[in-house]
């Protein structure tokens, strides 16, 4: 039940989201090989940048930014400091690095724009190199999402693939295979106020007709992509 704002603007708390999934293969993100993954978890894990959707450019999330430098053929990123894994663990460079590591193990240096070597500053800054200049560097590291190590080495790759650990404002509860994933509203989340639904449920409804009868009576709040015979219908 969400409350009612005291005054027109203000934030109305609570109430739960019902959400269209995707096919689903894993939470590990840096292991992922399709992007669907990344919104099934995009409520708990988060990326280091995001796109600013009037502009079009990439901005720091949880990054503060992105700095290219050309002549030097680098890409310096600032991280915010304070944010926290939902296992309690801190999101800092060692974690952003060990993402970058896994990823490269798993051939998807690709995915981070090629780069010759990248190495920690200090706890909240992190410089890439690369071997030619290009513009995509922080479009592409930014795309980038942060899992968080601990619960990896405590828990191994087969539990990661279905736990989704990270710095979301939701927190991963349960995946019914085939069915939904359910969050809950992250307490303790590292922008103030946020977030304001109770919850997040992410449903996989693999029938287009199934899909827009869900969506048609109030089963689903969001339909991703419906197919080209659902448009007239809805």
């Amino acid at each position: 039940q969400a409350t009612t704002p005291t005054n027109a603007g203000d934030p109305v708390y609570g109430g739960d989201l019902s959400v269209l999934g995707f096919a689903f293969n894993t939470f590990f993100l840096p292991h992922s090989t399709t992007t669907s993954d990344r919104f099934n978890a995009l409520p708990a894990i988060e990326a280091l940048g995001r796109r600013n959707p009037e502009t079009g450019e990439t901005e720091g999330w949880l990054a503060e930014s992105f700095t290219t430098d050309a002549d030097a053929l680098t890409c310096t990123i600032k991280l915010r400091e304070g944010i926290k894994f939902h296992d309690d663990t801190d999101f800092n460079a060692d974690a952003v690095i060990w993402n970058f590591d896994q990823m490269v193990e798993f051939g998807k240096e690709s995915e981070l724009g090629n780069p010759e070597s990248f190495e920690k500053i200090d706890d909240t800054t992190i410089v890439v190199h690369y071997k030619d200049f290009a513009n995509t560097w922080a479009d592409v590291l930014g795309e980038v999402y942060i899992y968080s190590p601990k619960a990896y080495e405590d828990n191994g790759e087969d539990w990661a693939a279905i736990h989704a650990v990270g710095t979301g404002p939701f927190i991963f509860k349960e995946l019914v295979q085939d069915s939904q994933i359910t969050y809950e509203k992250n307490e303790n989340y590292w922008r103030e106020g946020e977030p304001y639904l109770d919850s997040v449920t992410v449903k996989f409804i693999t029938d287009s007709t199934t899909q827009t009868a869900a969506f048609m009576n109030g089963e689903l709040d969001v339909y991703r992509n419906p197919n080209s015979t659902a448009i007239p219908q809805l």
